[in-house]
């Protein structure tokens, strides 16, 4: 818990004095040897801090459902279309939102934004998630902001995030089992 006050307090602080696009990532790499070297120093090696919950699963691939690997067979067809509805509502929902969320962030930024390719691009992405076996995803305010904020402008943060993330899974999806668990 002190960690996790600690690393909130340095996100503060740097968000507001430092505005270079590395700031954010190097606190949480910061964050992420520190707990280690707290964990090292009260004696938990990887496999009890994972027992006692500290650390999140490591990634499974073979575990990844997809539409390549997806049971067909097994779906149950009339409830898919009785929830179609609820697969409507929650476009609308998403859309509304997205709508709301880059709204928001124009009054913010005081940058004009093109909605139709927020639309397009949410569109394609979550698209793309649930081919992957992914959820429905939307834009977020708060981080979009923060990424401004720490002085990420160009669409290059959300790839390099992107690229990350695919990277990580696909070439240390075990390497995921070293980040302690969210408080």
């Amino acid at each position: 818990l002190v960690v996790a006050f600690t690393v909130a307090d340095a996100l503060f602080l740097l968000t507001r004095r430092i505005k270079h696009y590395l700031g954010i990532p190097s606190v949480i790499v910061a964050a992420v040897v520190l707990f280690h070297v707290v964990r090292a120093c009260l004696g938990l090696d990887l496999a009890e801090a994972r027992h006692l919950g500290l650390l999140l699963s490591p990634l499974q691939l073979s575990d990844w459902s997809h539409v390549g690997r997806f049971p067909y067979a097994e779906v149950r067809w009339d409830l898919v279309l009785f929830h179609a509805k609820d697969f409507v509502a929650m476009t609308i929902v998403v859309a509304i939102s997205t709508l709301l969320n880059t709204t928001s962030l124009e009054v913010a930024t005081e940058y004009e934004a093109d909605a139709d390719q927020e639309l397009r691009a949410l569109g394609t992405g979550n698209l793309l998630a649930g081919l992957a076996g992914g959820l429905v995803g939307n834009t977020s305010f708060n981080r979009s902001l923060l990424n401004i904020q720490a002085g990420a402008r160009s669409p290059w943060a959300a790839r390099t995030a992107a690229l990350l993330v695919a990277a990580t899974m696909l070439f240390a999806p075990g390497s995921v089992g070293l980040l302690p668990k969210p408080v």
